[in-house]
């Protein structure tokens, strides 16, 4: 089955996932899988009394199941899931995109490439919210704006009267696809090392939890 056209599948639905083998009557000699190859064992068996009976193929399905969200950290959450002999049915909740970003252990787990492949798929109507201090925090940000996507910047340092951004930033901002914000009061003296460390911490905390509820709030 292919995709609805239109539908934007990164909105934070939950989605109902089924993948279905060749029922159990089918399989034999005579039966015949995907482009011609013999059908694979069944995803699990059934006792007398109705329960379900774990095989390899299920304890295999489970293990790929609980590993999703430490390879897509934008999976929010899963139901129970039931693995049928034929069949198996599993409901996933997407979204968390743009909190995966902000969060250390999140960027630890998905690595350089994963969090550039995650960045590349915030498209039109997505923000990446960050700091976007580091060399990879800024790399991530310029795949989100190479696939259509904003970016929300937080700044440590406040905004001095008459600031402005850099002349290309500028007009990120001036097309709607960059806005800068802080909590903060500027400052004349510098901020030093630990401020500018703790000052970071909390504007990635106040971004996880900032995205979270936008999220839970879209319809």
């Amino acid at each position: 089955m292919g995709r609805l056209p239109g539908f934007d599948y990164k909105r934070p639905f939950f989605y109902m996932v089924t993948l279905k083998g060749l029922p159990p009557q089918t399989r034999g000699a005579a039966a015949v899988g995907f482009a011609g190859e013999p059908p694979g064992p069944p995803f699990s068996g059934i006792a007398a009394d109705g329960k379900i009976i774990p095989n390899a193929v299920t304890e295999a399905f489970e293990r790929i199941i609980a590993a999703f969200p430490k390879q897509w950290p934008w999976v929010a959450s899963f139901s129970p899931h039931v693995i049928m002999p034929d069949h198996l049915h599993l409901m996933v909740k997407l979204g968390g995109r743009e909190a995966a970003l902000q969060n250390p252990t999140a960027l630890q787990n998905l690595g350089r490439e994963g969090l550039l492949a995650a960045a590349s798929r915030i498209g039109p109507g997505g923000a990446g919210l960050s700091t976007f201090l580091s060399p990879l925090e800024k790399e991530a940000g310029n795949e989100i704006l190479k696939a259509g996507g904003s970016l929300i910047v937080l700044s440590m340092e406040g905004f001095p009267e008459r600031w402005h951004p850099s002349e290309k930033q500028e007009r990120w901002c001036a097309a709607g696809r960059m806005l800068y914000l802080s909590p903060f009061e500027p400052r004349a003296a510098r901020l030093t090392r630990q401020e500018m460390h703790v000052r970071a911490h909390a504007l990635v905390d106040w971004a996880l939890e900032h995205s979270q509820e936008q999220l839970e709030a879209w319809p």
